[in-house]
């Protein structure tokens, strides 16, 4: 029996809301395709996962009507969650 991981790998770039990073618990969402964003000093980047903090996966059902505020790297100390197979 297989694992899916149901988080970022270390490197993966994810958007995110403005209290992701403060909150100690988050929801994070695999997107179909990626995502094109610039950032405020115009240079560019793409995404694949969006982290929300648990107010903002409350008020937006669907993540990429969140209101996003910052990018970084998901880094390599993250620990990995697996969902089991159903």
């Amino acid at each position: 029996m297989t694992r899916e991981t149901t988080q970022p790998s270390p490197g993966d770039v994810l958007l995110g809301c403005a209290h992701a990073l403060s909150s100690e618990t988050h929801h994070v969402f695999f997107l179909p395709e990626e995502i094109g964003f610039r950032r405020p000093d115009g240079s560019a980047a793409k995404a694949k996962w969006i982290i929300l903090c648990p107010i903002c996966f409350v008020a937006h059902p669907d993540p990429t009507k969140a209101k996003i505020a910052c990018d970084f790297t998901w880094d390599e100390g993250e620990p990995i969650r697996y969902k089991e197979p159903s």
